[in-house]
């Protein structure tokens, strides 16, 4: 972050970490302080929903004139299977002036990340069934959830971006 900032167009303003200020022997007059108030990551959930579609479809037509068409119920069981998580983090920062406390920022910067995957099959009629179904069935690829490592790093960057733009855009030193 300390890099981040200072290649920002900041007039007259330096930042340093708490390492940097100890070696020189600085007093800051401002001070940032960040705190991840919120890293929550997921496990994959799963469930199976199971329906049943019914169609009416013309399977014929009368001998009579003029001819009617005849319909047939057909059928179909659908289930559905899907995996799904929801991970978020919130990242706190403060930055305030050393001498009188008083908040230049304070402000939470949040970020949530949903994963699902669905697909599904079906015993019976192929005829049963709607559009939507037929979607779900060839959505036939397994496709692994990430892993925590790469939501943690997507949260945190997130975060740490929207925290980086606030401060580029809204924050006087």
């Amino acid at each position: 972050m300390v890099r981040d900032l200072n290649n920002r167009s900041f007039r007259n303003v330096r930042f340093f970490t708490d390492w940097e200020l100890r070696a020189q022997q600085g007093i800051p007059d401002k001070i940032v302080d960040l705190n991840f108030t919120e890293l929550f990551i997921d496990q994959v959930h799963s469930d199976r929903n199971t329906y049943r579609r019914s169609q009416q479809v013309q399977t014929g037509q009368t001998k009579s004139n003029p001819a009617r068409p005849v319909y047939t119920t057909v059928y179909a069981t659908v289930t559905i299977s899907r995996r799904y998580m929801s991970s978020f983090a919130t990242l706190e920062c403060r930055i305030y002036d050393r001498y009188n406390n008083q908040n230049l920022l304070y402000d939470r910067f949040p970020d949530r990340f949903n994963w699902k995957q669905e697909f599904a099959t079906y015993t019976g009629d192929r005829r049963a069934l709607t559009n939507e179904d037929l979607a779900l069935i060839s959505n036939s690829y397994n496709d692994q959830p990430p892993t925590r490592a790469m939501i943690a790093d997507r949260l945190v960057r997130n975060c740490y971006q929207l925290l980086i733009s606030r401060i580029q855009s809204g924050v006087g030193f």
